[in-house]
């Protein structure tokens, strides 16, 4: 059963009717690989099956310090760069070789042969990256092959070696995007390519609440080409399975709403996805709730920041944000006391860098953000 249609700034909106909520915390995996990936990865647009999408993932775990570096970089420097970090990979010349065990593709050994054209099979899977055109500033999707080569050994053996161009690496460590942050376990454990792939999608927008991505775009992220071309299928196959997957047994979920020109529209032309986060522990709440504490004492104290925007910043803290948060207060209080004098206003300069860094984009409430107003 779905809502009836209802008009909001002159669109037409059709609210998917989701799952009764129970409220209760989500039972995350025991031990928790947090993974993070640029959103160049996330938003790519590519025809991976599971096997070769758990194989994706292995990558940007094994490239995790040169995201980091990377990452760092962009936040200080404002350039995304890993170069110190590539050095782990070998020689700067030539491709980068790693090598992937088939169990740590969450397989068996009997099923070792059945992975393998998989993996073959990834040399020519093109991938598409939305790039700009250095000449006339127009956005363009660029076609790559991700992996250059694949080395699987005939007889049984217990991995393979992928090779992957160093111009195709930049993509692993493109901080000027954004990132996504996910847990492994949890892309791991689904069980089609379109959970993962959503369940990134929503990641990446988990400490904003929400997202807004026109229809076609949808489609071409999801690589979905001719298939499920009546929206009414693409719900049923492919955004309704991953829903019911993440739903309640992920970190966040969402829901969606349809966006329709007019009421008469048979598809939408845009999709609203809220981005639902899983229910605290008490303890999470606890802990949550003393950091928010000190840290409002600190910037009262420090910064003599003023109720109004103090509320603004402390609504925002989570437990994904708030190493990050209390990192950058205490960079800014030694900022602040080696260069106080030559800052006019410390309160304002202060509630400016953190909410940078909370990535929080201020009058946000109500539609939410296009793809393309963000990435």
């Amino acid at each position: 059963m779905e809502r009836a249609k209802k008009i909001v700034e002159g669109k037409a909106i059709l609210e998917r009717k989701g799952l009764p909520r129970t409220k209760k915390p989500v039972v995350l995996p025991e031990n928790i690989t947090w993974l993070k990936q640029p959103n160049v990865i996330t938003f790519m647009s590519h025809d991976f099956r599971l096997m070769q999408m758990r194989l994706l993932i292995l990558v940007v775990e094994k490239m995790q310090k040169v995201i980091e570096e990377s990452i760092q970089n962009y936040e200080k420097y404002g350039v995304s760069s890993a170069d110190g970090q590539l050095s782990l990979f070998g020689d700067m010349g030539g491709n980068v070789s790693l090598e992937i065990p088939y169990k740590d593709l969450g397989i068996l050994p009997e099923q070792y042969n059945t992975v393998k054209p998989l993996i073959k099979k990834l040399c020519s899977i093109p991938v598409e990256v939305e790039t700009i055109n250095p000449k006339t500033g127009e956005p363009r999707w660029t076609i790559a092959g991700l992996i250059a080569k694949a080395h699987v050994e005939k007889k049984y053996s217990r991995h393979c070696i992928i090779e992957i161009d160093r111009d195709v690496l930049k993509l692993f460590y493109q901080a000027d995007k954004g990132f996504t942050k996910y847990i492994k376990e949890i892309a791991f454990n689904a069980t089609s390519k379109y959970t993962i792939r959503m369940y990134m999608l929503v990641s990446s927008w988990r400490e904003k609440g929400g997202f807004s991505i026109r229809l076609d775009k949808f489609r071409k992220v999801m690589n979905l080409g001719r298939r499920y071309k009546d929206y009414k299928d693409l719900y049923r196959w492919v955004i309704r399975p991953a829903y019911e997957e993440l739903f309640e047994k992920a970190n966040c979920w969402f829901e969606v709403a349809e966006v329709y020109n007019s009421m008469s529209d048979k598809e939408p032309y845009k999709l609203n996805f809220k981005v639902v986060r899983a229910v605290v522990t008490q303890k999470e709440k606890e802990f949550l709730e003393i950091q928010r504490r000190n840290i409002e004492t600190v910037c009262r104290r420090e910064f003599s920041m003023d109720d109004a925007r103090l509320s603004q910043i402390i609504q925002l803290i989570t437990l994904d944000n708030v190493a990050r948060v209390n990192q950058k207060i205490a960079e800014l209080v030694k900022r602040t006391e080696i260069n106080g004098d030559g800052i006019n206003d410390v309160c304002s300069y202060a509630f400016t860098v953190i909410a940078k860094e909370l990535e929080y984009s201020f009058g946000m409430a109500g539609e939410p953000l296009e793809i393309d107003e963000m990435f």
